[in-house]
């Protein structure tokens, strides 16, 4: 506990005026020890003030204000639109309907391979296979592509396979 003082030898000691101490009376939190009411003295403790007032400035200076926050948010805006007005952004829906394109492609092109497959795999050693054998691996594959969770997917995940997974090495 510091020392008990009225606003008179308070403002003294701390080096600010009697006014600004009415004023910041007037903040949330102010510490006052006897709070003697309008015409009455006040009772301030030293060590509570100093401490109110420290805590007081660090939040000011590390709080962010409403105004400083609308003023953060509008330089963001500005940054993102240069950034694309440079070509070093583009909406989103521009990537995924070129994705969207590229997978499309693909997906036709594995779906075309087996008759391509079954011409030269004849052509070159004269087997005859059935078409629909390879048609159903591409097909199953992309079914499970098709089913795949991207939110489900952790990238922090040092072995995707799970714990178990056997890595070819049998210690038996």
């Amino acid at each position: 506990m510091g020392k008990l003082v009225a606003k008179r030898e308070l403002s003294e000691i701390i080096g600010v005026s009697e006014r600004t101490f009415s004023e910041w009376q007037k903040e949330p939190g102010f510490p006052f020890e006897i709070n003697g009411g309008r015409g009455s003295v006040n009772s301030y403790d030293t060590a509570k003030v100093i401490q109110w007032m420290v805590a007081r400035d660090i939040a000011r200076r590390v709080g962010e204000k409403p105004r400083d926050r609308v003023d953060r948010l509008k330089a963001d805006l500005l940054e993102v639109d240069l950034a694309e007005r440079l070509g070093q952004l583009a909406p989103a829906a521009l990537f995924e309907r070129a994705w969207s394109d590229h997978i499309v492609a693909a997906k036709t092109e594995l779906l075309s391979l087996p008759l391509r497959l079954v011409g030269e795999i004849h052509a070159l050693h004269g087997i005859t296979v059935d078409t629909d054998l390879i048609l159903v691996q591409i097909e199953a594959s992309l079914a499970k592509l098709e089913s795949f969770d991207v939110d489900a997917f952790d990238s922090d995940e040092s072995d995707p396979e799970g714990a178990d997974a056997s890595d070819g090495d049998d210690d038996d």
